[in-house]
């Protein structure tokens, strides 16, 4: 064979290989479906700030997801994070990429950024600026694979009229579909856009959505940060995770968002854009009552608190709970982060026992009062007057009933009982820290709290309490910031998990 019939054959062979890969931009490809774990950002510091709080979430191949939250709620943050893009503090938690972990590398990798800014070359015109980000993405392959891979996302993306357009001239619709584009170049299997639709007119911006709904249905990944979009283009969304304060408070379907708000006693008025209101409340519920930050759940074990009891005195008896192998409820704790607090908010919302008539009987065993009594109301006085008048600015737990009432569906739900015994960790036995966090983590995938008390005599620690941690949704979320986080615990011993009151003998009343 010739130099030319040699040289005019490896051109054909190199030309099929570039049409191959030119012809990927409309295909189908195999899914990446991304998964975050008690997700956690913090900017460290002086006045060290919490940015994302123990969130987890799914985004899926074929779905296009809208991140909604008002202003400063942390969208951004976790697009960066997700993305890779480079953030000041440090986060923790796992990212899994279809189901595997730590590929937070890979992930970056195969994904692009769109960032809220169109930065294009102000001189440049469309065709020109796609085909310099051809030869910078895709290497070397011929002319016309690279006219016909640009030709090939200009009319996918509907910009192929403005190929000879500069771009400074471009209206803002066309200068994000060109960012778009851009990205497009390296077929990406996942996209991640911050605030696409932000300086659009309404059209524009429908146009945006479902350009990016056509991409994802082509297999792809797309997530992107959205601030108040109108109900038309809010339909068009797949999937929806909301974001307020760093929490999020809602991740399913759009059409189950109004539903969901209807659960927890919220309505939306008709009429209403759904995705405002949803913005509206979740902002109202946060920074409305932003005296505090989270809920702590706490129960006790009965032992522990019956041995701090007696210590006191030894002339102290005990109320144990009917069954001794039983975690009881100490509270619902409205709290800041890192400091306890707020407490006593309401002056106007007595504590009435009549109203517990209904729960009484129930939370005599398990909200009970060991130190004065199962009969003594002291305990449900002191823990409404104290927490639950800060509580009752939140539906859910608005009235003495549906604060005591959701205690008791929360030990029901989490029992540490239950919870440990999983981890196999039962009383009797002595455990490190360690192991007793890394349960809570297992079992209950969010951090926790333990307590201790300590025996000044004997230098052994007993369990003495766990706190575990809502929003103010009340979705579990980790404790990561409160106060005694992870522990009061002494870390250099092990921990006593008593099944018997230590070093007293009880008197049951």
């Amino acid at each position: 064979m010739s130099a030319k019939s040699e040289f005019k054959a490896k051109q054909n062979k190199d030309e099929m290989q570039d049409t191959t890969v030119s012809s990927l931009h409309l295909k189908k490809m195999a899914p990446i479906d991304i998964e975050f774990n008690d997700l956690t950002y913090a900017i460290s510091g002086k006045d060290r700030k919490v940015i994302l709080k123990g969130i987890s979430g799914q985004f899926r191949s074929v779905e296009l997801t809208a991140i909604l939250g008002p202003s400063g709620a942390g969208k951004s943050t976790l697009l960066n994070i997700l993305a890779g893009y480079k953030v000041e503090g440090k986060f923790t938690g796992q990212i899994n990429i279809n189901g595997q972990a730590g590929n937070e590398k890979y992930l970056k990798k195969m994904s692009s950024y769109v960032m809220q800014q169109d930065l294009l070359q102000p001189r440049l015109t469309v065709q020109e600026a796609m085909e310099f980000a051809v030869d910078l993405k895709l290497g070397k392959i011929s002319n016309k694979v690279k006219l016909i891979t640009v030709k090939e996302i200009l009319n996918t993306l509907r910009l192929y009229h403005a190929k000879d357009t500069i771009t400074e001239h471009l209206s803002g619709g066309e200068r994000k579909r060109v960012s778009i584009a851009l990205e497009l170049v390296s077929n990406p299997p996942v996209i991640f856009l911050d605030e696409p639709t932000t300086g659009l007119d309404e059209t524009s911006a429908a146009q945006c959505i479902e350009l990016l709904k056509s991409l994802a249905q082509l297999g792809r990944t797309i997530v992107c940060s959205i601030h108040s979009p109108s109900s038309s283009i809010f339909a068009k969304f797949d999937h929806v995770y909301v974001i307020a304060d760093g929490q999020c408070i809602y991740r399913n379907t759009v059409h189950n968002i109004v539903p969901f708000f209807q659960r927890i006693g919220i309505e939306c008025p008709k009429h209403y854009n759904p995705a405002d209101f949803d913005c509206f409340h979740s902002d109202e519920g946060y920074r409305g009552s932003s005296n505090f930050d989270v809920l702590i759940f706490t129960q006790r074990w009965p032992q522990t608190v019956c041995y701090t009891w007696k210590a006191s005195s030894p002339s102290h008896t005990c109320s144990l709970p009917k069954k001794h192998d039983e975690w009881t409820v100490h509270g619902i704790w409205p709290s800041q982060y890192h400091k306890m607090g707020p407490q006593f908010c309401n002056k106007s919302m007595p504590f009435k026992p009549h109203d517990l008539e209904s729960l009484k009987e129930e939370l005599q065993e398990k909200w009970i009062d060991v130190e004065y009594g199962r009969t003594s109301y002291s305990l449900w006085e002191h823990e409404w007057n104290k927490h639950g008048t800060c509580a009752v600015v939140l539906k859910q737990l608005n009235s003495e009933v549906k604060y005591f009432a959701e205690g008791l569906n929360l030990l029901a739900k989490y029992d540490m009982k239950n919870v440990l015994a999983k981890a196999n960790i039962v009383p009797g036995r002595k455990y490190s820290t360690k192991a007793i966090l890394n349960a809570m983590k297992q079992v209950l995938g969010k951090r926790g709290a333990v307590i201790c008390r300590e025996n000044k005599n004997t230098g052994e620690s007993y369990m003495l309490e766990i706190r575990i941690c809502f929003n103010k949704m009340l979705q579990l979320i980790s404790c990561d910031g409160i106060s005694e986080y992870p522990t009061n615990c002494d870390a250099s011993k092990l921990i006593t998990y008593p099944s018997t009151v230590p070093r007293y003998n009880v008197i049951q009343v």
